[in-house]
């Protein structure tokens, strides 16, 4: 993490380039998912606990201010610092399916009967009764619970599912339309048996041992109600599924679980930053490049990272806009966005690199070593800080992601080694 003056970075930044090592003439680099720690210059707090997975696959628990480097929850690969905006699992005793906060009809729950994503024996198995029809409309043979929600706002279920006797998970809302889905529970595909994906759309995250995370996304009317059932045609009293870890939240997309119990818990936001001499000490005031590398999250805004003058009016950064484009967004002084806008095509949890330049008038970004976007209008703010993984200041969502390495030069690189740097 050392810092290396812009004068000597002028003069040796070329041939780092021709070199293959240009992240040796950075100012800051911060590689999350290689060293899993935090520079000593960043400020980091979350008031609240959270999840994230670690290296063995299991959900763990970070305490209070505690920093999140999260990991591939079936390779175990370092992902980076997890950022994300504060959520609230809506549903009660979120592993306790046995409890009464759950409705069970004509099922019947046996209670910690397997290891649960986060290695601890509790997991619920769902068993239908006997002669139960499973594949119809109606929601017997299940656990669901009711919950009162907001008209026109968008909601995502979730929930960690395993195969037992049976290798499929029917979930269905009950509220609307009766949209129903089942998911095969070895290999995540997912049919719909009725209602429109465009209106109710299901997805399944394999996380690992056998478990599949699968999200219903809706937005419903005033009370939320989604049914869990096993994915067979007819109970027999004994055969069932396992079911653990229910999160019922806000939004467009799933986060990181947050258990509960006898009430609603809210995760609090991460918040990263650099300010004061800990940012002076590495930037540089008329002209620089800011790099990054994420997982990338779909049809969402995701800010990377954003160096402002403190009042969030002038500022540059990395940003993912919700067409899933990657831009470079300049803000100088005004009501005035300019975005620059070069992207590939992304996929969910996709590995992406992205850059953006920025000098008087001669600005420029890329991600995914895509032909560079050129903006020649920005004048300069003196900053005074970084935003690492978004700022609420900004109005722009949150990373909700892992970020692997965020660099910064105290130069404006070249097109030709911003396109190069983010293959």
């Amino acid at each position: 993490m050392k810092v290396i003056a812009p004068k000597r970075l002028m003069e040796s930044v070329f041939p780092t380039v021709r070199n293959g090592s240009i992240f040796n003439a950075s100012s800051l680099d911060l590689q999350f998912a290689r060293t899993k720690t935090l520079d000593p210059r960043i400020t980091f707090t979350r008031a609240s606990s959270g999840t994230y997975v670690g290296s063995d696959g299991l959900i763990k628990t970070a305490t209070t201010n505690e920093a999140r480097f999260n990991h591939n929850p079936t390779t175990g690969e370092s992902l980076g610092l997890l950022v994300e905006e504060s959520r609230t699992n809506l549903l009660l005793r979120s592993e306790e399916f046995d409890n009464a906060s759950w409705v069970k009809l004509n099922s019947t729950i046996t209670a910690n009967a397997i290891t649960a994503p986060n290695g601890t024996l509790t997991a619920d198995k769902l068993i239908a009764d006997n002669g139960t029809t499973l594949n119809g409309g109606d929601s017997v043979g299940s656990v669901s619970q009711s919950v009162a929600g907001t008209s026109a706002i968008p909601y995502v279920y979730s929930f960690y599912a395993k195969a037992a006797e049976i290798n499929s998970v029917r979930v269905r809302e009950t509220v609307t339309t009766g949209a129903r889905a089942i998911i095969n529970l070895s290999t995540g595909a997912v049919s719909y048996e009725s209602g429109s994906s465009s209106s109710f759309t299901v997805s399944a995250v394999n996380v690992g041992d056998g478990w599949w995370r699968i999200a219903l996304f809706r937005t419903p009317a005033t009370t939320l109600n989604f049914v869990i059932k096993p994915g067979s045609t007819t109970g027999d009293g004994t055969s069932g599924i396992y079911l653990w870890g229910a999160q019922l939240e806000t939004g467009a997309f799933p986060t990181s679980y947050i258990p509960t119990t006898t009430a609603a818990v809210t995760r609090s936001a991460d918040v990263a930053s650099i300010t004061g001499t800990n940012f002076s000490s590495w930037y540089r005031q008329d002209e620089g490049t800011l790099y990054g590398e994420i997982q990338t999250r779909l049809n969402i805004t995701q800010t990377i990272a954003s160096v402002t003058e403190g009042a969030f009016t002038s500022n540059f950064r990395l940003r993912k806009n919700s067409s899933n484009q990657y831009v470079g967004v300049l803000r100088d002084g005004d009501t005035r966005d300019i975005s620059i806008t070069p992207s590939p095509a992304l996929i969910e949890n996709q590995i992406i690199k992205v850059a953006v330049a920025v000098k008087q008038n001669d600005c420029a970004a890329t991600g995914g070593g895509q032909a560079v976007g050129t903006q020649a209008t920005y004048t300069f703010a003196s900053m005074v800080n970084i935003s690492i993984g978004g700022s609420s200041g900004l109005g722009d969502g949150l990373v909700n992601a892992p970020i692997r390495r965020l660099t910064y030069w105290p130069t404006r690189l070249s097109n030709e080694t911003l396109q190069t740097i983010t293959q």
